[in-house]
């Protein structure tokens, strides 16, 4: 197909018969220059520690970034290709500082040592190389680990990710996936149509200890893969990321050969060679719906033009009818559904806050009986205060997801309501192809609802109900419940660790009995507090972003049914005249028949 820029005519076309409120040649133009944009974004994701910064230097050959055993990454570094090897730290009011080119000189940015929970504000870095496999448009994302001990690390990662097209997972063979490290794949992975998944193989990893990690890792891959309605695309990448490092800093051949990493990087350069072709294929069916759509309006114009004034007026007029009768069964079902939503928030609230006591009461009996037995310092009431936060917001996040699903089933059965409404609409005529033009707007989300909400909600994480809601209702509420929703699971995680974690550092050693008890008592407040949060948080922006969307879509039914009222208008402005030019429509529909046999559409 050639560039839409280059069939003026065409553009004149679609912008002269796109439905009120619609410009389907800006919308074209915009999606082929975005279709035109060779960068693939894929951040590299895990736990704290899992190995990710070590991965990437071993796949460019490049001890480059910091990748010390104690938390380094604070700040996003974007791989991407450049003529010559140089980086470019930018900072989050817009100003680009010194350029940087070496580990120690990244290190002051991204070392968390450094520059602790990223106060010197780096938006981001980009790091520029000549590497083959970033000359494919593959940027890769070196991003701050979840269950990080700082929150302003791990909201950099949960920030990012949203909305890129595909992932890269790093987990240990031992343990194997974790309850914390399931949440966060769970959560994540959602937000990606691609995911890869690397299983870093450690030193002292025998192999029945990886055969029998790679067969958990995967069962539990495809366990979540099933709860979350996505497709694992090929298997797990077993790979020993620290022989992988050193066989290509020291030119090893043979190491880096039985490190398995060249696995991963053909995975990769076939994802890139790829990307283009799906892109180019999405991007062909969409100019194909709106040259139909348009062809359809051109069509039944011209079928309007063999109509007497009375018959064509008529004809609007049970059009109108028809707009007006189905936007009252709409209205009537989206009250129904903010009436549940309101519901749910309700009982989650009270769930949550019930919930946060429940466990807050639950960590203080588990500490004060340590403290009781004579641990009142040290490291050992360090190590307890972490584990049994980490413990219990996992319970935690566990009970959150069955009551969810419970609390939710109500929300997804009205919104299957509204959906059914839309389906059988979509098949009515109507003036301007409204109708058409909404479900391609629509089209995705309903088909999720279909095929996902239709085995039953029951069988849906409240993560999911969430995100599924976002993506049928459309724009950027799918964003919104995503980013959210998507990952208080791993966003629990870092909140509750820095609040105790960081408080047990620095308050615990030194303190004897009841002043320990006295100083944590006011630790317990602020878990109780941010767990009760972080359950409750992610479905109120998701509540509060679907009254908005919902709003919107009936603000545009309105508008579609004032179009139908001008149209009538115009009829009796016109008194005598011609209401279209026959000959015009019809050397119209000539061209876009010609353009399209022309480019295949």
């Amino acid at each position: 197909m050639k560039p839409l820029c280059e069939s003026p005519e065409l553009l004149r076309i679609l912008k002269a018969y796109s439905p009120e409120g619609s410009d389907y040649a800006q919308q074209l133009l915009d999606m082929e220059a975005h279709s035109k944009n060779p960068d693939m974004v894929m951040p590299v994701l895990g736990m704290q520690g899992a190995g990710k910064s070590t991965l990437i230097n071993a796949m460019l050959g490049e001890d480059i970034l910091p990748n010390e055993v104690s938390e380094t990454t604070c700040a996003p570094v974007e791989i991407r290709y450049g003529e010559s090897s140089r980086a470019e730290v930018i900072m989050k009011d817009g100003t680009r500082a010194q350029t940087v080119n070496t580990k120690d000189g990244l290190r002051q940015y991204v070392d968390n040592e450094y520059n602790p929970g990223n106060e010197l504000g780096v938006a981001r870095i980009i790091l520029y190389r000549t590497h083959p496999l970033l000359r494919t448009g593959l940027i890769l994302v070196d991003l701050p680990g979840v269950g990080s001990l700082t929150q302003a690390n791990e909201d950099t990662t949960r920030n990012y990710i949203t909305d890129l097209c595909a992932a890269l997972f790093v987990f240990p063979t031992s343990p194997t996936i974790t309850r914390d490290t399931s949440n966060f794949i769970k959560a994540a992975w959602r937000h990606f149509h691609t995911a890869y998944f690397v299983q870093n193989i450690w030193f002292d990893d025998k192999k029945q200890d990886v055969r029998d990690g790679l067969t958990t890792n995967r069962n539990t891959l495809n366990s979540i893969a099933g709860e979350i309605n996505a497709t694992m695309i090929g298997d797990i990448i077993p790979i020993n990321i620290f022989n992988a490092a050193r066989g290509a800093f020291t030119k090893d051949a043979a190491l880096t050969e039985a490190s398995n990493i060249g696995a991963l990087v053909q995975a990769l350069e076939s994802f890139a060679g790829n990307y283009q072709a799906n892109v180019a294929q999405n991007f062909a069916v969409r100019v194909r719906q709106f040259t139909q759509s348009v062809a359809e309006t051109l069509a039944q114009r011209i079928r309007q033009c063999g109509m007497s004034r009375e018959e064509l007026a008529g004809q609007i007029e049970r059009q109108k009818e028809e707009q007006t009768k189905a936007s009252e069964a709409i209205d009537e079902k989206i009250r129904s559904i903010r009436k549940a939503a309101d519901k749910a928030y309700d009982t989650l609230r009270d769930f949550s806050r019930k919930t946060a006591d429940k466990y807050t009461d639950q960590l203080k009996q588990e500490l004060y009986d340590l403290i009781d037995a004579g641990i009142v310092d040290g490291e050992k009431l360090t190590q307890a205060v972490t584990d049994y936060q980490s413990r219990y917001n996992s319970i935690a996040i566990d009970e959150a997801c069955n009551e969810y699903i419970r609390v939710c089933e109500p929300l997804v059965n009205e919104l299957k309501g509204l959906q059914d409404i839309l389906k059988k609409e979509s098949f009515m005529p109507q003036i301007e192809t409204f109708n058409r033009a909404q479900a391609f707007k629509w089209e995705k989300g309903l088909q999720a609802v279909i095929d996902v909400a239709g085995g039953g909600a029951g069988v849906l994480a409240w993560g999911e109900v969430s995100a599924l809601v976002g993506t049928a209702v459309g724009g950027p509420l799918g964003t919104v419940a995503g980013a959210a929703v998507g990952f208080v699971a791993a966003g629990a995680v870092s909140l509750i660790a820095g609040v105790l974690g960081g408080v047990a550092r620095k308050g615990v050693t030194g303190i004897r009995g009841q002043q320990t008890k006295r100083d944590l008592a006011r630790v317990f407040d602020r878990f109780r507090e941010n767990l009760s949060h972080a359950l409750l948080d992610p479905y109120d922006t998701f509540r509060r972003g679907l009254s908005g969307q919902l709003k919107e879509y009936k603000q545009a039914r309105q508008g579609a049914i004032r179009a139908i009222q001008a149209e009538l208008d115009r009829l009796e402005e016109l008194g005598a005249q011609a209401v279209y030019d026959e000959e015009a429509l019809r050397a119209d529909r000539a061209y876009l028949e010609k353009w399209s046999a022309e480019n295949n559409v």
